[in-house]
């Protein structure tokens, strides 16, 4: 981190680079006077070149200063990395000798001692890693304060040279057991539960309350969602005739589930809250556009699709979206479904009750209708996917185009959508109109109609759409969305809008209220706390579970662990019978924490799941007290080790990159030089070329001096 270790050396470089200034100067208006000779000379030529060899020369000091600082920052960087590196290691070795079960209590004690100050040490390091002011490893370094420096080091995008540090402060994140008491209640009284859902945006979602093994789904709730439409369509669903409980409404926002029978109830209402994808059709604005009755023959469509949309499928439903809006449906084992056997299936199944027939095609699936005449709508796929890995489905929607129109050519048509700002902030939009599709990417939350034009023009789509767009506001927050059609010829469809929420799926749980019951344990109750935890959130980290002065730590967990293997891996921990509960995972998504003793626990149970760069939290919380905990800190070490070694080969990439872009530079000045030869410019090259060595001379020094003016509180958190 410091790379000159006296003040007499810092000195020295002070009066150098007030020298190297003084030169940098002098060259400086050396170069002035002879550009100014110059251009009175009658060679107009010789002076163009010489004022964009000036103009050169300039951009590449600039480039050069920037580098330099660039080479400073890396070079406390690295320092910085290794010295952490170094106190790791030797850390680790005392981590490795604790795991001994050979050691005395006493020989434990001064090892866990010395590891205690070199922790105290190294945790300083961290803080104190600075360059230029800014701390290196707490994620805001940079100007976006992101973590990540950016150097202009030449001309144009290439020049850019980023350099990206992990944030080594992070601290675990903490979960909280939530607390219920087993055992004797008063009699003849029913447990409430309530859900607060005033901070919850209903509008478009789908919404399921889960309760032990009921799940009750209320379907999607529409645009104007309210707590009465969402109890509305919970209360529709076939499981609630059946559901131990009601819901109500109290007039608050607030979702009201009460039991049927008296006493206490073990499981914690849960509604969970998904986005359902909206479609909004356009209408015609274009008045004149004939449209005759097709010819007397059956109509056909098409719908594009291949046997890699069908890949996941587990069911696929085609609507022939008439006035009747008939639907078809069957369903398939994820990845056995293709095209050929799709058109199979629906063609066998529904012979009889289907208006068309299906045929396969290489690029798709026609529809012949066996009626004569034009159709009231296009028909539509739906196909459903399951993703094992956040255990979802997903929905595709496949539209059909008509191949059979009766349109009369000779107006240009106009389609348009009614829209706010509101219906397209945070949204992921899709625009779908003969054949073209336009995607607008997720729009911030903030977003206007403007910004969505913006985001739609610009789609690589566009130039080949066949349409151009506007926007007609009608009061700064809505207006409408034009599609001005380029060709006189008939637009077959009406366009759509696929409107979707792609924010992450959120899930309220319910407070727990007994009504009027005494919840003192004092009369020989046991106390439960409940751990909401999900096994995405512990895969691959190392889980502590705290409760006053006792912790244990898992070890690392696997990549797929469940919250019954993180179990298992705390109950195989020595330190696990010492516990004063035990665990055990009897409700999906908890962790249940059972106190041995009769009687309240003062405090909750903690459970910290350990970030990626575990550098503060574990070493901040962890020990090394005893053989397991010694060896859950090993691990820990080691994942911080791993993150520091990619640390310094992402620093030395940046450095080759770096002499690149300085090379690149001196071949830019050898170039302007030789532009220069045999004019009547000689002395002014020459001065300029001086004059890019001293500026060279001059950055160099101020990377050093920039080094070596750290405070002395720095250079003792490094060298302690």
């Amino acid at each position: 981190m410091v790379t000159l270790d006296s003040s007499l050396a810092a000195l020295k470089i002070a009066l150098t680079q007030s020298a190297a200034t003084g030169s940098v100067n002098q060259n400086s208006n050396r170069a002035s006077s002879t550009q100014a000779s110059t251009a009175g000379s009658s060679v107009v030529t010789d002076a163009v070149r010489l004022s964009q060899a000036a103009t050169n020369t300039l951009n590449n000091q600039r480039y050069l200063s920037t580098a330099y600082k660039a080479q400073s920052m890396l070079q406390t960087a690295d320092k910085a990395a290794s010295s952490m590196t170094t106190r790791l290691e030797d850390l680790r070795k005392l981590a490795v000798q604790a795991t001994n079960d050979s050691l005395s209590d006493s020989e434990r004690a001064l090892l866990s001692a010395e590891f205690q100050g070199k922790r105290t040490s190294l945790l300083n390091m961290t803080q104190s890693a600075r360059w230029n002011g800014t701390r290196l490893f707490d994620g805001s370094a940079g100007t976006q304060r992101n973590g990540t420096f950016s150097f202009q080091v030449g001309s144009g995008s290439s020049g850019q040279l980023d350099v990206s540090l992990p944030n080594l402060r992070l601290d675990s994140v903490r979960m909280s057991g939530l607390r219920e008491v087993q055992g004797s209640y008063a009699t003849g009284l029913s447990e409430l539960q309530t859900i607060d859902t005033s901070a919850a945006n209903l509008a478009n979602k789908s919404a399921v309350l889960s309760v032990g093994d009921i799940s009750l789904s209320s379907g999607d709730l529409g645009a104007s969602a309210s707590v009465s439409a969402l109890i509305s369509g919970l209360t529709s669903d076939a499981n609630y005739a059946d559901a131990p409980f009601t819901i109500t409404d109290d007039g608050s926002n607030t979702l009201v589930v009460t039991w049927n029978d008296s006493g206490v109830v073990s499981s914690t209402a849960e509604l969970q809250l998904t986005a359902s994808e909206q479609t909004v059709s356009s209408t015609r604005s274009t008045t004149g556009l004939s449209e005759d009755d097709l010819p007397a023959v059956a109509e056909q469509q098409f719908i594009a699709l291949s046997d890699t949309n069908l890949a996941t499928a587990t069911s696929v439903v085609i609507t022939d979206s008439s006035e009747s809006e008939n639907s078809y449906g069957i369903s398939f084992e994820a990845g056995t479904a293709t095209i050929s056997s799709l058109v199979e299936a629906f063609n066998t199944n529904y012979a009889d009750s289907m208006p068309f027939t299906l045929s396969a095609e290489s690029d798709g699936i026609r529809l012949n209708w066996n009626a004569t005449g034009e159709q009231s709508g296009t028909a539509s796929i739906v196909v459903s996917s399951y993703d094992s890995t956040d255990d979802s489905y997903s929905t595709a929607v496949f539209d059909a185009s008509q191949s059979v129109v009766g349109a009369t050519a000779g107006t240009k048509e106009i389609q348009n959508f009614a829209l706010s700002d509101s219906d397209i902030q945070g949204q992921t939009i899709t625009l779908t109109a003969n054949g073209t599709t336009l995607s607008s990417g997720q729009m911030a939350s903030d977003a206007s109609l403007s910004d969505f034009l913006t985001a739609l023009q610009s789609d690589s789509n566009y130039a080949s759409a066949g349409f151009e767009l506007s926007l007609e506001s009608v009061d700064g927050t809505t207006g409408s969305l034009m599609l001005s059609w380029t060709s006189v010829a008939a637009v077959d469809d009406l366009a759509s809008l696929s409107i979707l929420d792609t924010t992450t799926p959120s899930t309220l749980s319910a407070s727990q209220i007994q009504a009027g019951s005494d919840t003192n344990t004092s009369d020989g109750t046991t106390e439960v706390q409940r751990i909401a935890v999900s096994s995405s959130k512990i895969a691959g980290k190392n889980v502590q579970i705290r409760f006053g002065d006792f912790a244990m730590f898992s070890g690392q967990l696997g990549s797929d662990t469940s919250l019954q293997q993180m179990v298992d891996s705390f109950t195989a921990n020595a330190n696990y019978d010492l516990a004063p509960f035990t665990l055990s995972q009897d409700t999906p998504g908890y962790l249940n924490v059972t106190w041995k003793t009769y009687g309240p626990v003062s405090q909750l149970a903690i459970l910290d799941v350990q970030p990626a760069n575990p550098m503060r939290s574990l070493l901040k919380n962890g020990n090394i007290n005893s053989q397991e905990a010694a060896s859950s800190m090993t691990a820990s070490i080691d994942i911080v080790l791993q993150t520091l070694a990619d640390t310094r080969n992402t620093i030395g990439i940046a450095g080759v990159q770096l002499t690149a872009a300085v090379e690149k530079l001196a071949l830019s000045t050898q170039s302007i030089n030789r532009s220069l030869t045999g004019s009547n410019s000689n002395s002014y090259a020459k001065n300029i070329a001086s004059l890019l060595r001293s500026q060279m001379s001059e950055n160099s020094l101020q990377a050093a001096w920039a080094q070596a003016s750290l405070s002395s509180s720095e250079v003792a958190n490094t060298l302690a």
